[in-house]
Order: structure tokens, then C-alpha cells, then sequence
């Protein structure tokens, strides 16, 4: 009797050995890097944002009141700039010495929902593209690895130093 208890045992241990972990993660891209998307939700006040940085230093900015977006219903703010020769390429080097290819893809995230309990939980993503792929490194929160942090803020500085032009559309609603 003391045989089939020790038989299964066996028999789940090996199981659970070779299980497999799951898919293997996608490769990451390379090659020179073309375009950088920001994006983000944030539950309070209910807004949605991207931010795209091509590499010729050309840049828009669009924010959205709520989550859902409505041709000539939804309001919004759109500004565009074009970034200095220098400051493009301090950018995007900046971008490609930070390690982009070993941060983590996605953190756990909170859900929108937390409302009042947590009215800074923004959620989003930077998404690098190349000329091979693109890779998308997401974030919720105060729930960013170090390194995406220091990139965000390394991003945030060079955009300080260019203008944001507004720009309007007939069949936009302005915020």
C-alpha cells in the first residue's frame, strides 16, 4: 500500500519538473531606433494621452478627456514641436545607452477603477520602435523600474527644452 503514495509523488514531482514555464518571451528588436511613443491613462481626472518623438526631432502631443474618444465630441489638446538637430540626438542616444532591451515589459498594474483611493494611478507605456520591431515597456503608477523611471525623466528634460505649438482642428473640441 505504502507503494502507490510514493509511485504518485514520483509521478507529480516529475510532472511539475517538466511543465513547461510558459511561451518564451519575443525577441527584442534592433537595429536603429525610429520613433518613440508615450502614452498614459489616469483614472482622476479621467484622461488618456501620446506623446511621439520621430527621429528627425519632430514631436506631437494629444491628451483626451475620458477614456472613450468621439470624432467632434471629445475634447482635447493638441501641440506639436520640432526639437533642435542636438537635442533629437542627444534624445534618441540617450534612449539607446539606457538599456531599453533589459527593462521589464510589464509591471503589475492597478486597476483603473481605484478612483478616489488612488487618484495618481496612471497607467502607460513608452513604446520604442526600430527598424526591425518595436518593444513596448509598460507602467502603473509608482510601479516603474528604476531604469524606465530615469528614461521618462531623461526624456521629460530634453522635451523641456523645446516649445509646444498649439494646434487646432475644426473638428476637434478643445479642452
Amino acid at each position: 500500500m505504502m507503494r502507490r503514495p510514493a509511485l504518485l509523488a514520483v509521478l507529480l514531482c516529475a510532472a511539475c519538473a517538466t511543465a513547461p514555464a510558459g511561451p518564451p518571451p519575443p525577441p527584442v528588436p534592433g537595429g536603429p531606433i525610429v520613433e518613440v511613443r508615450r502614452a498614459f491613462t489616469c483614472p482622476l481626472p479621467p484622461s488618456r494621452g501620446l506623446t511621439t518623438i520621430a527621429r528627425d526631432g519632430k514631436a506631437e502631443r494629444v491628451v483626451f478627456d475620458g477614456f472613450e474618444f468621439e470624432v467632434g465630441k471629445t475634447k482635447s489638446t493638441r501641440e506639436q514641436m520640432t526639437l533642435a538637430p542636438a537635442d533629437a540626438a542627444e534624445l534618441f542616444r540617450l534612449i539607446e545607452e539606457s538599456g531599453w532591451k533589459t527593462i521589464a515589459a510589464r509591471p503589475e498594474a492597478p486597476a483603473l477603477s481605484a478612483g478616489a483611493a488612488c487618484p495618481d494611478c496612471c497607467s502607460g507605456s513608452l513604446l520604442i520602435k526600430t527598424v526591425e520591431g518595436s518593444r513596448v515597456l509598460g507602467y502603473a503608477a509608482e510601479r516603474k523600474p528604476a531604469k524606465l523611471e530615469a528614461l521618462m525623466k531623461g526624456i521629460d528634460a530634453v522635451l523641456a527644452r523645446g516649445t509646444w505649438t498649439r494646434v487646432i482642428y475644426d473638428w476637434e473640441k478643445q479642452r
